[in-house]
């Protein structure tokens, strides 16, 4: 018998090319929290036999795997978790410097959304899971902090997998090299004016759905996986300095638009000395839901907002990000 702990668990993700085809990795992501496993279902006969016991048999009528994972944000080591999260992206180099942007946008007519290969290699035992999909992806952004993400899966039940871990340089990006941006829309975000806070987070839910057939041999495993209506949430804390700030425009309804960058200057990459690690998320109309202070004796007074994203029909668009990064492709 072995026993081990949790870190010695390797966590590969592989992009798939035929939707449900389990591939070998292509990122190796180091780890906070990992509990992605494989789950099950029972039926259970409840048919009497004369006596008071509730059931007489049980079988398993459904397999899949399902859990969290969460880590610091790695520029070289997010791109595929971008990917399965938005659904479609574009790839160009900046110049001849060997530094890349990925641009990602969410694929607003499609319910099939790219599917990954998961893989857990080191535990006691390796597995491979198929037609991993994102259920939900949260980012959070506090002083003092490295920035965090957790995110949540769902695919197939696992198989023997015989992949070897090997990581890549990354680069970690901290809440210092914020920068956090609103305006009235997309257009006017460049010129805006960066607004101090101290905690940012954005939430997006994909609501997924699996689906369970019979008579087609797949018998207790998943048929597919779809994601259905893509939403978006997150909150600001702020000190609360005056009510322009925020407050006026939660208490009126104004829509906003929001710009959060993180780019840590401190790190070239690639071969022009000019260009860092950089990830970006633009939301083309947000409003605010929630406001709140704290008003306790002998503290700076603080606020706390709640928003939501919405899809901005002038734009075409909700949400897109982009990330800056060494990788060639996705």
């Amino acid at each position: 018998m072995v026993k081990k702990i949790g870190s010695l668990v390797n966590l590969g993700f592989g992009k798939e090319t035929t939707r449900g085809t389990v591939v070998n990795p292509t990122v190796w992501m180091p780890k906070l929290e990992c509990d992605f496993q494989d789950k099950f279902e029972q039926y259970v006969d409840e048919a009497s036999f004369g006596t008071i016991l509730d059931s007489a048999n049980a079988k398993i009528a459904k397999q899949w795997s399902e859990g969290t994972i969460g880590g610091h944000v790695g520029t070289e080591t997010l791109h595929l978790i971008l990917y399965a999260l938005f659904g479609a992206v574009s790839s160009a180099q900046i110049a001849t410097s060997g530094v890349y942007t990925h641009s990602f946008t969410v694929a607003g007519t499609s319910n099939q959304h790219p599917s990954l290969s998961i893989h857990t290699i080191g535990g006691i035992s390796d597995k491979k899971y198929a037609l991993c999909m994102l259920e939900s992806f949260k980012i959070t952004i506090e002083a003092g902090k490295g920035v965090k993400i957790s995110t949540k899966w769902k695919g197939k039940k696992g198989v023997s997998s015989s992949a070897s871990p090997s990581y890549v340089a990354d680069y970690l990006l901290m809440a210092r090299t914020l920068t956090f941006k609103k305006a009235a829309n997309l257009a006017g975000l460049g010129a805006a004016s960066a607004s101090k806070i101290r905690k940012f987070e954005l939430e997006i839910n994909k609501n997924l759905e699996d689906t369970q057939l019979v008579g087609d041999g797949t018998g207790i495993e998943l048929d597919d996986i779809t994601n259905d209506l893509f939403t978006i949430k997150g909150s600001i804390e702020a000190v609360y300095e005056d009510e322009a700030s925020f407050l006026d425009d939660a208490l009126a309804g104004t829509m906003k638009a929001f710009r959060v960058t993180l780019e840590d200057t401190d790190i070239n990459i690639g071969s022009s000395g000019t260009n860092h690690p950089k990830l970006n998320f633009d939301l083309a109309k947000v409003s605010y839901t929630e406001q709140a202070r704290n008003m306790d004796n002998g503290k700076i007074m603080a606020q706390t907002l709640g928003f939501k994203g919405h899809y901005s029909m002038s734009d075409a668009q909700a949400i897109v990000a982009s990330l800056q990064n060494v990788t060639t492709s996705i």
